[in-house]
């Protein structure tokens, strides 16, 4: 209603609040949720905000929302101080690779032998998805991930089923879907060299 009563000019806020969010999505793809500094975002709106209904409503939904987020945000901080934090590196097994091609791969710290394979260490989160793209393009095959025997990944396509899906929902604004697929940590390179029209989103360490 806001948006309708401000007309086609954009507010302060308007342009503040879109670029907290894609700030925002962006800290997610590598960070945990709850480290973000949403009291700083909060303060920023009502530092900029201005008179209009529109800043005024942005102001208060979103410091409300802001508001909260912080407070719950402490509690995880609190409760993960006490068991401690997720590591942000992990390590793999691959092999079928050449060391000179790993070291070529951002990322990648060569640990050494291990049985059949080569140790790795690398970054979480998205980075590590991106890193897995580069190993299977490469030919390595991927022989473990942290000591797990299966993987979920995520994909995307035009096609609300695919066979061997565990599960596929439409995703909300983009008229795609996405997929949620598990795969036994050995085949996953394979998999990934062959979506067969599917896109990879993201996959999945722990």
């Amino acid at each position: 209603m806001t948006v309708w009563l401000r007309g086609a000019e954009r507010t302060p806020l308007d342009d503040l609040s879109a670029d907290q969010a894609a700030a925002y999505g962006a800290f997610l793809q590598q960070s945990p949720w709850y480290k973000w500094d949403f009291a700083t975002n909060a303060k920023a709106l009502a530092d900029l905000s201005g008179d209009s209904l529109r800043d005024r409503e942005r102001r208060f939904a979103l410091g409300a929302e802001y508001g909260a987020k912080a407070t719950y945000a402490g509690v995880i901080e609190a409760a993960v101080a006490g068991v401690g934090a997720d590591d942000l590196r992990l390590r793999s097994v691959v092999s079928g690779v050449a060391n000179e091609i790993l070291s070529d791969i951002a990322g990648i710290t060569i640990i050494g032998l291990l049985g059949d394979g080569i140790e790795i260490e690398t970054d979480r989160y998205r980075a590590f998805s991106v890193i897995l793209e580069r190993l299977s393009a490469a030919g390595a095959d991927i022989r473990e991930i942290a000591g797990n025997d299966q993987v979920l990944l995520t994909a995307l396509s035009d096609l609300q089923k695919i066979d061997g899906a565990l599960y596929s929902v439409r995703r909300q604004g983009y008229g795609d879907y996405r997929h949620l697929i598990v795969v036994p940590v050995r085949d996953l390179a394979d998999r990934l060299r062959a979506l067969n029209g599917l896109r990879l989103e993201h996959v999945h360490d722990c």
